[in-house]
């Protein structure tokens, strides 16, 4: 079931339990090189509301390891409305 996860409050204390635990066994399984295929066939779109070189840059070296597509997305003011 597809779920939201927008702020703490909207996961259980137990549904966060698993995705740390989750976690911990990605990242054992990335150190033994151990491949994984959870991302198959899905992409990232990432929006960045603020500017922020070092949140962007950490975003885009995590998806890269990924190996998966993605495109970003800038807010720097109101959209074009030229069509």
């Amino acid at each position: 079931m597809k779920k939201d996860f927008l702020s703490i409050l909207d996961i259980t204390k137990t549904e966060l339990d698993e995705i740390l635990t989750g976690a911990e066994r990605l990242k054992r399984q990335k150190r033994a090189g151990v491949p994984h295929e959870l991302l198959r066939g899905m992409s990232l779109a990432m929006i960045f509301e603020k500017s922020s070189t070092r949140t962007h840059i950490s975003f885009e070296v995590g998806h890269a390891r990924t190996r998966r597509p993605c495109a970003l997305f800038e807010c720097k003011g109101p959209p074009d409305r030229q069509g």
